[in-house]
């Protein structure tokens, strides 16, 4: 008995080291960049950009066109393609992988466009600050009252008023300043105190008045809300 439990100890101490030597080797660096049947030798990228396909590309490269160093740092890959893309990458995907044809198939998803801040940056409606090619008219939203790059997230709760205020409104032009929002649209204007303060009766007010005539009100400074209509 003393014997068997002995050989059983020693035999998975055995196997334990045996395991552990064989993962060191396999996900030793060294032996990782030179195993054939890790070398990414044709990339096929599923996306409508050629500079987010090129951008992928050099990330790839980074890791030495890889495919187990990609896996293994995938989030540090994902990352570069989308600083490399000013954020317009959202997403990365690695598909499939053909360890015998060194063939590696990926997916970008990109932001899509909302809003246009301040002239100079596209945000998503998950509120991501991005660049991109602009392509058609956005809603704008001036905003002086902080610095924006790509990478930040913009507006919050804020940015989904935003964006109820276009569907139920026709807002094009969102304008904020220190302790007011105002709103421009085809048929409705008004200028606020505060976004975050927008009362849900202020909202049941413009959507009564709304779709008789162009409407302004002014809810700035007021308990009460001043309400212009103009003819036709």
């Amino acid at each position: 008995m003393f014997f068997k439990r002995r050989f059983s100890l020693e035999g998975g101490l055995f196997l334990f080291l045996v395991g552990g030597a064989f993962f060191v080797i396999l996900y030793s660096p060294t032996l990782i960049e030179v195993f054939p049947l890790f070398k990414v030798r044709h990339l096929e990228v599923k996306v409508s950009d050629p500079s987010v396909e090129e951008a992928v590309r050099r990330a790839l490269a980074e890791f030495k066109n890889n495919w187990l160093l990609l896996r293994l740092n995938f989030e540090r890959f994902e990352n570069r393609v989308r600083e490399e893309t000013d954020f317009y990458a959202e997403r990365v995907f690695l598909k499939r992988f053909d360890p015998f044809g060194g063939r590696l198939e990926v997916e970008v998803s990109l932001n899509r466009p909302a809003f246009l801040l301040n002239d100079r940056w596209l945000v998503a409606e998950s509120g991501r600050v991005f660049r991109a090619p602009l392509s058609g008219e956005l809603p704008r939203i001036y905003d002086p009252t902080g610095e924006w790059r790509p990478g930040d997230l913009y507006g919050g709760e804020r940015l989904k008023l935003f964006s109820y205020w276009r569907e139920r409104f026709g807002v094009k032009t969102v304008e904020v300043g220190e302790g007011f929002v105002r709103a421009e649209g085809e048929k409705l204007s008004f200028k606020l105190p505060s976004a975050e303060r927008f009362p849900a009766e202020t909202v049941k007010q413009i959507e009564t008045i709304f779709p008789e005539r162009r409407v302004s009100l002014n809810l700035y400074g007021s308990k009460s809300a001043a309400v212009k209509i103009y003819k036709e």
